[in-house]
């Protein structure tokens, strides 16, 4: 069983979150935890976006800081 630390910062304000997350954890299951339902996931180092449902615990490393980005409706034009 994979148990990893990460560092979640809210894009919005800045604010640093430890998380731990366990073998077949999903960006969404984190932002719930967090209170982030409206939000996206992305790599630091990288910037990879995570799929909601996607498996993060084999792609991200120990102590590995990813963003929190709040999602944005983009279009309806007039």
């Amino acid at each position: 069983m994979i148990a990893e630390k990460l560092i979640v910062v809210n894009g919005m304000t800045g604010q640093e979150t430890p998380v731990k997350i366990q073998e077949g954890a999903t960006p969404k299951e984190v932002l719930s935890n967090l209170g982030l339902q409206n939000y996206r996931l992305a790599s630091v180092k990288n910037r990879h976006v995570f799929q909601p449902g996607q498996d993060i615990s084999q792609a991200v490393q120990n102590g590995e800081r990813l963003f929190a980005f709040a999602e944005m409706a983009v279009g309806g034009g007039a």
